[in-house]
Formats: C-alpha cells, structure tokens, sequence
C-alpha cells in the first residue's frame, strides 16, 4: 500500500516571477494550480535537488497555488520567488 503525503504551500505566487525548488530527496509530484481548475504538474526525480519552474509556463494560471505530492512519506522541499 502506498502511502501519499501531499503539503500546499501558504506562500502566495506572484506573477511574473520564476519558482525555484530546493529538495533533500527527490521523487515527488510539484502542481501549480488554481481554484478554477487549471494546473501543471511536474514529476521531480530523486538525482536532483533543485528545480525551476519559469514564469512563462504559469502566466496563464489565475490565483495560482503551488502543491506537493509524495509516494515516499518524505516531503523536504523549501521554494522560493525570483
């Protein structure tokens, strides 16, 4: 049985800035999401440790939020806006 951990960031995302992502251990699901339904997500494989999503590929989400989703139990993740 698969156990999933999922954590939603109380950060706000502001337009026009890039998400950087640092993690201890990869091997998780990153979504970029809004309350009207629109989304992207991404798959973060364990040999890295840093990832960016760009401004550019959330420009047309409204009011977005940003999530994690873990399979491992472990979710170690801090981002940041530049």
């Amino acid at each position: 049985m698969l156990i999933t951990t999922e954590w939603s960031s109380p950060k706000t995302i502001q337009y026009g800035k890039n998400i950087r992502i640092r993690f201890s251990k990869g091997n998780f699901e990153v979504k970029v999401h809004s309350a009207t339904g629109q989304s992207i997500g991404r798959y973060i494989p364990d040999d890295r440790k840093e990832f960016i999503i760009s401004a550019q590929e959330i420009r047309e989400i409204l009011h977005p939020q940003i999530s994690f989703k873990s399979t491992a139990g472990e979710l170690h993740v801090d981002f940041e806006l530049f």
